[in-house]
């Protein structure tokens, strides 16, 4: 029985995930994703077209838009079953509203749509096993540690079994376990390799650097803004602070207490601690409206989107502090070059209201990364049994090079980096 792949998104490059698997006159897909771009007003870019009427499912990995912002668009004139975890279809539902808002005018897809996915979604828990109906295929989710709900996939045709990593973190968080690597013999791993080649710096160090001066800044009477992802990286951020015993006051704001409201309800299966994080929540003043904001007085914590700076209540309280010394903004994920992020990490320069502007807060940079460094691809592939291909993707150009050769050089396994398009036959291991 043949089984080909075709990479339709998320080849050398980041953003845009997207895998079609065919076997014996079925198509699956694994994530359908969008590229956003740096800049604020870049229109997304789709992955390459697939039928919707020739699938006979989906399984989606996690909630970012860029695995997830497409997947309405098949739902126009597709009804196929979506596979997924309930927090990953939660967090899609905050998300694509969001986007909606944001980029309607540019998308093929209104809420009709991501409300046609979501009736078709059938919830998995990790560790289940499901049959796709009309179809060779099996799928299997695995917790990969990234997001609340974010989950490794596993597909078998009968023959082959094929693992899709989505987005891992082999490392604990406070908010997250770290991802599962018990996958039983492979013949194919599609894996991410986003950071590949780089150790992230000890986190248990990290947080406590991170918290020290946090605290210094509101001790002295200023305001330490933390721009933050608002899925999963605000509530980290949160579980920081009061897990390290920080005093003093904490907000939060934006689509960020929308998911902390989520992940308020999930269990040990889905959240590390659920009673660590109600703690956190108890103590933390949610800002639900944007009268409440006259509430953020005095010193204090502010965790607020957009992570880059690049929209979001964050630009409210900016502001609002960028001119005051005894103030800080603290970036605490990936600053990609071009954004507003990173400009105020690199020059001390933000626009605002049209007007290029000195910042005088401070501005500090803290790595608490979601994402599998090299010691975790060390040990995911170390743990690999059977002798299977391995096809890096997700990463830029350098970060692909450097996994495929260490996975081909040191783990002594198959491996490539596929273009965009490409189409590989797992069965005859070869590209089509």
């Amino acid at each position: 029985m043949s089984l080909k792949m075709k990479f339709l998104g998320g080849a050398g490059q980041v953003e845009g995930s997207a895998l079609l698997l065919q076997s014996k006159n079925s198509n699956f897909l694994l994530d359908y994703g969008v590229s956003l771009g740096n800049h604020k007003g870049d229109p997304p870019v789709f992955p390459n077209h697939v039928s919707p009427k020739s699938l006979s499912g989906i399984s989606l990995s996690h909630s970012h838009l860029d695995h997830c912002g497409a997947i309405p668009h098949l739902y126009i004139s597709g009804h196929m079953n979506c596979y997924i975890t309930k927090p990953t279809l939660d967090q899609v539902s905050l998300l694509i509203n969001d986007f909606l808002k944001l980029s309607g005018n540019y998308l093929t897809y209104e809420r009709k749509e991501l409300e046609k996915m979501k009736s078709n979604s059938h919830f998995l828990n990790f560790g289940d096993e499901v049959k796709v109906s009309n179809s060779p295929f099996t799928v299997k989710l695995l917790d990969a540690g990234h997001i609340p709900g974010s989950s490794q996939i596993i597909i078998n045709d009968g023959k082959h079994r094929i693992l899709y990593t989505g987005n891992v973190n082999s490392v604990e968080t406070r908010l997250q376990p770290a991802m599962d690597f018990n996958y039983g013999e492979l013949d194919a791993i599609v894996c991410e390799s986003t950071y590949a080649g780089t150790s992230h710096p000890d986190r248990k160090q990290e947080e406590k650097n991170f918290v020290n001066k946090v605290q210094e800044v509101v001790d002295n009477g200023g305001i330490a803004q933390v721009p933050a992802f608002a899925i999963g990286r605000s509530q980290e951020i949160l579980l920081i602070l009061t897990e390290n015993n920080y005093k003093g006051n904490i907000y939060m704001d934006g689509m960020a207490v929308k998911a902390a409201d989520l992940y308020s309800t999930y269990d040990k299966q889905f959240v590390k601690d659920p009673d660590s994080l109600k703690r956190a929540l108890k103590r933390t003043t949610m800002i639900r409206d944007s009268r409440d904001r006259n509430a953020v007085s005095g010193p204090g914590v502010i965790i607020s989107p957009a992570g880059m700076l690049g929209g979001g209540t964050a630009i409210h309280y900016l502001s609002q502090i960028y001119d005051n010394p005894k103030n800080a903004i603290f970036m605490v994920g990936f600053q990609a070059p071009g954004t507003s992020g990173y400009r105020l990490l690199n020059e001390k320069t933000i626009y605002m209201r049209g007007k290029k502007r000195k910042v005088k807060a401070g501005a500090y940079m803290f790595k608490f990364s979601s994402h599998i460094d090299q010691n975790g691809f060390e040990k995911l592939f170390k743990s690999i049994k059977g002798n299977p291909t391995v096809f890096v993707m997700h990463g830029e150009e350098h970060k692909l090079e450097y996994l495929m050769n260490y996975i081909s050089q040191e783990i002594g396994l198959k491996s490539c980096s596929p273009e965009l398009g490409n189409e590989y036959d797992i069965s005859s291991n070869s590209s089509i």
